[in-house]
């Protein structure tokens, strides 16, 4: 459809207006060193999860004060048990840095009047190398000065799930990686506490046969291949959230009012043990099959793929969290036991220059593996 962008197709960044940065910080670790004053914060600390041949690990690293001393972010490395494994400078910071974000909380001193940085941070090391213990890091400012710390725990022992979809060609829209901005920097501010449930989330579309993701003009739910598609348990679990009755939108701009109650609409979300939970987003009304408190087991239909939410178009936007509140908690990492990679497209290339997808190297099995960005996959 001619004009389409990616805030036609897919939905608004979730909580507009309501989105902040703020984490109540006691108990978390805080060093500097010849940057005075300049605390370094991981609220959440990261979990390994491969992703095509690499061990990634995405966490946030909070750099404080520096905003009010006027010194600028000219590089950061993070180590691995003392080791440098990434460093960000140039356009990398740039594009991975987040400036001038509201305070931490009323009562946080040394974090007043917007005065710190993030930095959404996504090491990726050797699928083989033993786990790390933890990372540290090095901010260094123009001014000459570097600030160390923000010291932290790493996790192992991605959660391993079935696919949320099944068939060919579902389209990772909106996919797990450090440049996905609509999920990976969506921090939901609710009373001072600030999480990241979105922090791995995936948007599911399916392209068609032609290679599209709807026929005719695209402003019909109907229009959409992935329209309709059955939701799946992704694992055995109990059902912890089943909405239902909110109206869909119609794409690819008119999404359904949303506050921040509802802005996934019709939803499910399942208790699938050991402190995670799987998160749905967006069914069509009347198609929630499942109720609160009710036991699942992997692969039962939970409802139907829709519109519905702060959506613009149809889509499944599903994740993992540590939480049963599909906003306020924070998001894990996952990988499917298997699937098929087909190829890949951007959002640009479907839109901006109107190609249809081809598949563009031969299927390759992927094992244990968490899908990326605009990757096509097979899932089964």
């Amino acid at each position: 459809m001619k004009g389409f962008t990616r805030r036609d197709v897919l939905k608004i960044s979730a909580a507009t207006g309501l989105a902040g940065l703020a984490y109540p910080l006691s108990g978390y670790s805080s060093t500097s060193s010849a940057a005075e004053g300049i605390p370094l914060r991981v609220p959440f600390g990261p979990t390994r999860v491969a992703q095509m041949g690499q061990a990634v690990y995405g966490y946030e690293l909070y750099v404080g004060k520096a905003l009010s001393l006027g010194l600028s972010i000219s590089k950061v490395d993070i180590l691995a048990d003392g080791s440098v494994v990434k460093t960000y400078q140039g356009a990398e910071l740039s594009e991975c840095l987040i400036k001038k974000v509201d305070p931490f909380s009323a009562e946080e001193a040394i974090f007043t009047g917007r005065d710190y940085n993030i930095l959404l941070a996504w090491p990726a090391l050797n699928l083989s190398a033993p786990v790390p213990s933890q990372f540290s890091h090095r901010v260094y400012f123009s001014n000459g000065s570097i600030a160390e710390g923000g010291n932290i725990t790493v996790a192992a022992g991605t959660t391993l799930i079935s696919p949320p979809v099944k068939g060919d060609r579902w389209w990772a829209c909106n996919g797990p990686s450090n440049i996905d901005r609509h999920h990976r920097s969506m921090i939901i501010d609710v009373s001072f506490k600030c999480t990241i449930a979105q922090r791995f989330a995936t948007d599911w579309m399916l392209l068609g046969p032609d290679g599209r993701l709807f026929t005719g003009d695209g402003t019909r739910c109907t229009d959409y291949y992935c329209y309709g598609a059955d939701l799946l348990a992704v694992a055995d679990g109990t059902v912890i959230e089943a909405r239902d009755g909110i109206p869909e939108g119609i794409p690819p701009d008119n999404y359904a009012a949303t506050t921040l109650q509802n802005l996934f609409g019709n939803s499910v979300i399942l208790d699938i043990g050991r402190g995670r939970y799987a998160a749905y987003a967006h069914l069509i009304p009347g198609t929630v099959t499942v109720s609160i408190g009710e036991n699942v087991t992997r692969g039962q239909v939970l409802g139907k793929l829709g519109n519905s939410g702060n959506s613009t178009a149809p889509h499944l936007h599903f994740h993992i969290s540590n939480g049963p509140d599909g906003l306020r908690s924070e998001g894990l990492p996952f990988s499917f036991a298997s699937y098929d990679l087909l190829g890949s497209i951007t959002i640009n290339e479907l839109f901006g220059e109107g190609k249809a997808w081809t598949p563009s190297v031969p299927p390759q099995v992927r094992s244990a593996e968490m899908p990326v960005l605009e990757q096509v996959v097979k899932l089964y």
